[in-house]
């Protein structure tokens, strides 16, 4: 019985070194590992000068934002200058490629033309919210672009703004 004592005693000892021995490896591996991350972090501060601070990154954006908007609209206003100037010949001068017979078309009337305008695609748009900017029905919109898939618009497309 005393031997049974002594050599439960014996194993509880063994099994008390043996996880005294595996929490110091564990120990040891973390320290490594935080010493490499003290290191990467210490890096990483010295490095810091070199790159620019948030507030500064976002200023930038907000700078780019703005002068994008500016040619945008310059774009637009452009494009709108050139939509009305348009000269539409008569039918009179309309001549096919060969010379030949003239086409037996309608001419568009100069009026309709310069009552259009274009129109870019900016980031949240749709063909709901840009019917209602400019005060004229979603299916005038629609009608004006029937070509154009409502749900497949793409930031700086086109659109037709139809006259009203």
């Amino acid at each position: 019985m005393e031997t049974n004592n002594k050599n439960l005693k014996d194993y509880f000892l063994n099994l008390i070194l043996l996880l005294a021995l595996i929490f110091s490896i564990l120990s040891l591996y973390l320290s490594v590992g935080f010493s490499e991350k003290a290191d990467a972090v210490e890096e990483l501060l010295a490095s810091h000068d070199q790159v620019m601070d948030l507030g500064q990154m976002r200023e930038a954006i907000a700078e780019l934002k703005k002068q994008q908007l500016l040619l945008e609209g310059a774009l637009i206003t452009e494009k709108q200058t050139k939509a009305a100037s348009l000269k539409i010949p008569q039918q009179s001068q309309r001549l096919d490629s060969t010379g030949l017979p003239k086409l037996n078309t309608k001419p568009i009337p100069p009026e309709a033309v310069s009552k259009q305008k274009i129109y870019l695609i900016k980031e949240g748009d749709n063909f709901s919210k840009i019917a209602s900017s400019f005060n004229i029905s979603l299916r005038a919109l629609m009608k004006a672009n029937n070509q154009l898939d409502p749900r497949l618009l793409r930031i700086g497309q086109e659109i037709v703004i139809p006259g009203q």
